[in-house]
């Protein structure tokens, strides 16, 4: 498999195998998938939602203020949402493997940083950048699971 192969999504192959077949073979691969997945997920959660527990702390422990705090959110907030519909469009683009992994292992990079910075600028950019990896967190988790499994296995409102 080359680089070019693994990083760019490669048109569906055809199914050249029974329903059956194919159930019996990526049972297993299916639970990895989910549990995956689920562990992913979980640990951008955790890494998305830390700021706000840590806050009362950062606001005696840093130079940081309540007017920071309000402003670094919505700066948060607003990368999030924008990222995360430029994280669909590169997922369409982009090998959907390929980019979970680098994105989690960015995440944790920032957040360590995080707990290292002691300037208001370097919250401001680190959460940012934070922002901006988290919102495209989800886009391939979600086409990695559409791939694995069919409409009528996926859960509905």
């Amino acid at each position: 498999m080359s680089i070019k192969t693994f990083i760019f999504s490669q048109p569906d192959k055809p199914i050249v195998k029974e329903k059956k077949e194919i159930d019996q073979t990526y049972k297993k691969f299916r639970f990895e998938i989910i549990a995956s997945v689920f562990i992913s997920y979980a640990v951008f959660y955790l890494t998305r939602k830390n700021f706000s527990a840590a806050m009362p702390a950062m606001l005696t422990q840093t130079s940081l203020t309540a007017e920071d705090f309000a402003i670094m959110s919505s700066i948060f907030y607003i990368l999030y949402g924008a990222m995360k519909f430029v994280g669909g469009m590169l997922v369409d683009k982009i090998n959907p493997k390929a980019m979970t992994g680098p994105v989690l292992i960015g995440v944790g990079i920032v957040n360590i940083l995080f707990g290292f910075s002691d300037s208001v600028a370097a919250f401001y950019v680190l959460y940012s950048l934070n922002a901006i990896l988290q919102g495209t967190s989800f886009p391939p988790m979600a086409k990695i699971m559409a791939s694995w499994f069919s409409k009528n296995e996926r859960g509905r409102w």
